[in-house]
């Protein structure tokens, strides 16, 4: 069995063996002189070694006599020709295999992304087809890697490792002399391997999107804030090995937003507030992605190009641009280093700042950029040592703090976003590095880094004002892989994500650990869940009708005429509807209860934005208003005189009725004054929302033949020659 993992050009020579003694006899047989190819395959036919190998996309054979080592195919020295004989021609040929069935070789190799082969006889001709074709026969394809392959018997098998798919090949069999069938077979299974991982927070929970290369696709899943637990898989979009940029999840302030290239084409898709996918993917063209920072209404894209640095605005709530050009953020002729971008959100919208961090030239540069109006100001210089890059920024709200790595260690310095200018006479100086992210969680910037020296992934905390707490930080895992992520709360927790290897499931998966600040407020600070909040309540209701007025007074003793009829009550005023339910989030809002009010029928409920309106009040009892009662008679009078005329009728307050219906009108009265309905108490509607708040953090981020005694063994190998490259 044969096979090979190099292409490069050697000098290959063959030894005979003893199998005996494993003693080398005779002198080295140049096979390829003149013909410099790849490691070759050798079959032994009972007399003579068969010698296959690849060069210049050619496939050539040569014999070998067994015996004594005379290449029975001899090369024309005087011309500097090969004595081989040429089997194929063209497809890439690379990597021979070859094996004796007991009547022809079966020579194997492989052919841009397949295993192919011809069968050839003993004396070193093609068996079938011509020469100048590329093989006689297809056995498997093997993609881009090589592969190994054996036979015996008339039964062989070839396989080679297919990336997250496992090893995987072809069985194929023969009869004596003839062309070999084959048929796919899978030996092995890879598990899932999750890589590219970014973090993001809505000051509550965590949002980790990552790519799933086993299926081709990119992930998210929201992460419990408090007890870590793991949402359902959201498959956000497609993604194939073509893509070269890892996706990127933000929290705009309002929604998640991740972010991702597919065969150069950015697409993003939102999610909720809780979790809750949205439509798409949606394209955006064939923009570049970079670096992703979000504010209150406003995120901005950065991305390098042949000549610097671009920006565009985009929509915080629904990811469209609103830029119709880009934003020159940078121009230079030096090779940019990597870039990162953070918003603050304290200040008023007008005076919202972004600040772009970025290596370039052996220096350390930031610019700001207004949210509001994309106008970008002077570029601050922070660093101008030697072997400064891989530039991180984060943001407390209110001013900025940049983190680079510098000759090996990781150092940082808080900017002011007014001035753009450090506030620390020297950066910090904070571990030992070789790459790292950086977050804010409501206390302090928490950077996190990977060191190659002692194998760990290690935490630190820095003060808003510069001050490292955490001299040397503290361990997250021990690990030789280098890719972390991570995003912070704020409430003074944040998610740290590692990929280890669990050999058990074949996986290379991801881990996360939370890093609790000691100085923050901690869970009791945490926002309320992501929901729709309460729609508005129902408004007040008219006045119930007025009473009736009292009956005319009955005759006095003795008089003509009775009392005068008591007035009509005057009509009841309404009170006012429920209080208004809070504004509700984007998104699927909660439906908001009616208010409850008290008056005449009330209007339609206001529904909440995103939210489902209130539900209509119910129609109200009718008010139970009386007239005034009738006078009393006067007394007899002397002669021919009445008596004196009732008293008026006192007008009935108004009845009640509760938000919606109309209340009825008061019940006739009969004298004295009619009590009115009693009031009803108005009641809050019910509120809940998402602190949004909390600004994004984007994190950057971060597989010869077996012979009797007595028989000389032929065993190839190789001298490396550089006689085509020698430039001296």
């Amino acid at each position: 069995m044969t096979s090979s993992w190099e292409t490069e050009p050697y000098d290959g020579k063959l030894g005979l063996v003893t199998v005996a003694t494993a003693a080398v006899v005779g002198t080295p047989i140049p096979f390829s002189a003149y013909a410099v190819g790849d490691r070759p395959g050798i079959a032994f036919d009972g007399n003579n070694y068969v010698v296959v190998w690849c060069f210049m996309s050619n496939v050539y054979v040569l014999r070998v006599r067994a015996s004594d080592g005379v290449i029975l195919d001899p090369h024309d020295d005087f011309n500097g020709i090969n004595g081989a004989h040429r089997i194929a021609t063209g497809g890439s040929a690379q990597l021979a295999s070859a094996f004796f069935d007991g009547t022809n070789v079966l020579a194997f190799w492989k052919s841009q992304t397949n295993l192919v082969g011809a069968r050839v006889s003993l004396l070193a001709q093609r068996v079938q087809g011509a020469a100048t074709t590329q093989n006689e026969y297809l056995v498997t394809s093997i993609g881009a890697s090589g592969y190994v392959a054996d036979y015996h018997s008339g039964f062989g098998i070839a396989a080679s490792h297919q990336g997250f798919r496992g090893i995987e090949g072809a069985m194929f069999q023969n009869a004596p002399g003839a062309a070999p069938t084959s048929a796919p077979l899978s030996l092995s299974f890879v598990g899932g391997s999750h890589t590219g991982a970014s973090v993001a927070s809505n000051g509550r929970d965590f949002l980790v999107a990552y790519l799933d290369y086993e299926r081709d696709r990119i992930v998210a899943l929201v992460v419990d804030g408090i007890t870590g637990a793991v949402a359902r898989e959201l498959v956000v979009g497609p993604f194939t090995q073509n893509s070269l940029r890892y996706p990127q999840a933000v929290w705009s302030g309002r929604v998640y937003f991740v972010y991702w290239v597919e065969n150069g084409t950015t697409y993003f898709r939102t999610i909720s507030c809780d979790g809750q996918l949205g439509p798409g993917p949606v394209s955006l063209g064939t923009t570049t992605l970079g670096a992703i920072g979000c504010t209150g209404d406003r995120c901005l894209n950065v991305y390098g190009t042949t000549s610097g640095l671009l920006a565009r605005r985009m929509n915080a709530a629904d990811g469209s641009f609103t830029d119709s050009t880009p934003i020159t953020v940078h121009t230079s002729a030096f090779a940019l280093g990597a870039f990162a971008v953070a918003a603050d959100f304290v200040p008023a919208p007008a005076m919202r700042t972004f600040l772009v961090a970025f290596s370039s030239d052996n220096q350390i540069l930031t610019r700001r950029v207004r949210a509001e109006t994309g106008s970008v100001l002077p570029t601050t210089t922070l660093d101008t040592a030697t072997n400064v890059g891989s530039a991180r920024v984060a943001s407390d709200g209110e001013r900025f703090f940049v983190s680079w790595l510098r000759a090996g260690r990781l150092v940082g310095t808080p900017v002011d976003a007014f001035t753009g200018l450090s506030t620390i006479a020297q950066p910090a100086d904070i571990a030992v590095a070789t790459n790292h992210s950086l977050s804010f969680d409501g206390t302090s910037f928490v950077p996190v880094w990977f060191a190659a020296s002692t194998g760990e992934i290690r935490a630190g905390r820095i003060a808003p004002s510069g001050s490292n707490l955490d001299v040397g930080g503290a361990v997250v895992t021990r690990t030789q892989n280098f890719e972390n992520a991570h995003g912070s709360t704020r409430f003074g927790r944040s998610l740290a994500l590692f990929r280890v290897n669990e050999i058990e499931t074949f996986t290379d998966a991801l881990h996360g650990r939370f890093l609790d600040n000691e100085s923050g407020p901690g869970v009791g600070a945490r926002p309320l869940p992501c929901s729709g909040s309460s729609g508005a309540g129902g408004a007040g209701g008219a006045g119930g009708a007025g009473g009736t007025g009292g009956s005319p007074g009955g005759a006095g003793t003795g008089g003509v005429t009775g009392g005068a009829a008591g007035a009509s009550g005057t009509a009841g005023a309404g009170d006012g509807g429920g209080a208004p339910g809070g504004a509700s989030n984007a998104g699927a809002g909660m439906t908001g209860a009616a208010g409850a009010s008290v008056g005449g029928a009330g209007a339609g409920a206001g529904a909440g934005a995103g939210g489902v309106g209130a539900a209509a009040g119910t129609q109200g009892d009718a008010g139970e208003n009386q007239g005034g009662e009738s006078g009393n008679a006067g007394e007899a009078g002397e002669g021919n005189r009445g008596g004196s005329a009732g008293n008026a009728g006192v007008a009935g307050t108004a009845g009640s009725s509760e938000t919606g219906g109309s209340s009825a009108g008061g019940v006739a009265g009969s004298g004295a004054a009619g009590s009115g309905g009693t009031k009803a108490k108005s009641s809050s509607s019910d509120e809940s929302s998402c602190d949004c708040r909390t600004a994004s953090r984007a994190s950057s981020r971060a597989s010869s033949a077996s012979l009797g005694a007595g028989i000389l063994l032929l065993v190839a190998y190789r001298r490396r020659t550089n006689r085509k490259r020698r430039s001296n």
